[in-house]
């Protein structure tokens, strides 16, 4: 899986932020609050649909602004888009609106990003794996592999 760009709108601290990814492993670096946590999260709500709710849409124009927030996520050559906003929430999968998902995400772009919750990991959390029990850490990996 390549994932070659990520564009947010709206989401948390960033009015508008476009990465470009290069093959291979990336960073993310910065100052303290310079938003690095919340392209985390951004991926985190395109793969999984969480957080729930608009609380994470950034708000220019004060608390009764209403804006809405987007994921733009290019990954091997195809689109994946999640956008929420009053009366909006949808994935747009190379153009194709999928509408009507509940809480998950459409198996489609499921499919496409094979990503879910054990894949994020919070930067307050322990290191994933050293604090689990030895069955425990043997189900998250299994979990991973698709076992």
């Amino acid at each position: 899986m390549a994932v070659e760009s990520l564009v947010l709108r709206n989401f948390q601290r960033h009015h508008k932020l476009a990465i470009k990814f290069t093959l291979g492993v990336s960073c993310l670096t910065g100052e303290s609050d310079a938003g690095k946590s919340s392209v985390i999260r951004a991926l985190r709500w395109l793969a999984t649909n969480r957080p729930a709710g608009t609380g994470y849409i950034h708000r220019d124009g004060g608390a009764d602004a209403k804006r809405t927030a987007s994921a733009h996520l290019h990954i091997d050559g195809r689109s994946v888009k999640r956008v929420r906003g009053p009366g909006r929430n949808v994935f747009i999968l190379d153009g194709d609106k999928l509408a009507a998902f509940g809480a998950g995400v459409p198996e489609s772009v499921e499919r496409l990003l094979n990503l879910g919750p054990i894949n994020f990991q919070d930067q307050h959390q322990p290191h994933f794996l050293f604090s689990l029990t030895p069955g425990q850490a043997a189900q998250a990996l299994n979990e991973v592999v698709n076992m």
